[in-house]
Parts: C-alpha cells; sequence; structure tokens
C-alpha cells in the first residue's frame, strides 16, 4: 500500500483549482516531502487549457 498524498480541488477543476495543486506539490517536495502527486477530479475547462498551453510555449 502507498502512502502517497493525492492533492486535488473540487470535481469541476478551474485554473485556480489546477494551479493551486501544483504548488502545493512543489512546496511539499521543496521541503522534502516527495510523496506527494498534484491530482484533478474531472476535466480541465477551455481556459486551463489555453493557459497552460500558452505557459509551454
Amino acid at each position: 500500500m502507498s502512502n502517497e498524498v493525492l492533492i486535488f480541488g473540487h470535481k469541476s477543476p478551474d485554473t485556480d483549482t489546477i494551479c493551486s495543486a501544483i504548488v502545493k506539490q512543489i512546496l511539499n517536495e521543496k521541503s522534502g516531502d516527495t510523496n506527494v502527486k498534484a491530482m484533478r477530479l474531472g476535466e480541465i475547462n477551455k481556459e486551463t487549457r489555453i493557459c497552460f498551453k500558452l505557459s509551454w510555449n
């Protein structure tokens, strides 16, 4: 059994929910807690998809 901690927001994830989960994972990892993973519940919306696409280009 894994002791991994899953970080997620609400069932209809928007940009702030997705980003908050990712940032929390990064903060935990920088503190030495590498047993965390950002997750999402449900599909991301169009706004979030666009934000992430723009940030990776």
